[in-house]
């Protein structure tokens, strides 16, 4: 059990590194998207844009971009967004498992409660697929391509939520059990 445990520690620390190291290369692209746009202050990449938007937001959007930030945000969308989305899942599925063997919890808790980051990784490769078809499309956006994407914005975030409220409960969890360990 002790072995068990530390390899999931190894593990977890490992996707945090791997997180960490991703999110910085992601931001600095984000960071190239922005300073090549034509109207910075109106760029919002659509991966950020919390539980949905709509076809004038993603004009808007695109418009303030201009070809060669569009160009460069394909970029982001095809290689450095592939690779994000595992390292996020990756440290939540093994933040979950790490928790769970704290608290000495049923696996299949642990197993059910690590369906919400892998789905939501599912629906981030989907989200940047259409995110993909839609800068190809640009300017003759489609109304019903911009709900499909929307959707799997919608899909990611709530997913990636529903996971974070999962480690904010088994964190409190662990929380108190330790406090009730130490006054034992």
């Amino acid at each position: 059990m002790k072995k068990r445990l530390n390899l999931v520690l190894v593990l977890w620390l490992a996707s945090l590194v791997f997180y960490g190291y991703r999110a910085y290369l992601i931001a600095n692209a984000a960071i190239e998207v922005e300073n090549a746009a034509l109207n910075p202050e109106k760029v919002t990449p659509l991966d950020l844009f919390f539980f949905g938007f709509t076809t004038p937001q993603v004009q808007e959007s695109f418009v303030a971009m201009g070809e060669k930030a569009m160009q460069r945000y394909r970029v982001l969308e095809e290689i450095e967004d592939r690779i994000y989305p595992i390292s996020y899942m990756l440290l939540m599925v093994f933040t979950i498992i790490l928790l769970a063997r704290f608290l000495g919890l049923n696996t299949t808790y642990a197993f059910l409660a690590c369906l919400f980051p892998v789905g939501a990784v599912f629906a981030d490769f989907a989200e940047n697929t259409r995110i993909i078809g839609l800068i190809d499309s640009f300017p003759n956006l489609l109304d019903d391509e911009v709900e499909q994407t929307s959707f799997y914005n919608t899909l990611k975030w709530s997913l990636v939520s529903a996971s974070v409220i999962c480690i904010l409960g088994l964190s409190f969890s662990a929380l108190i059990k330790k406090i009730r360990s130490l006054g034992a």
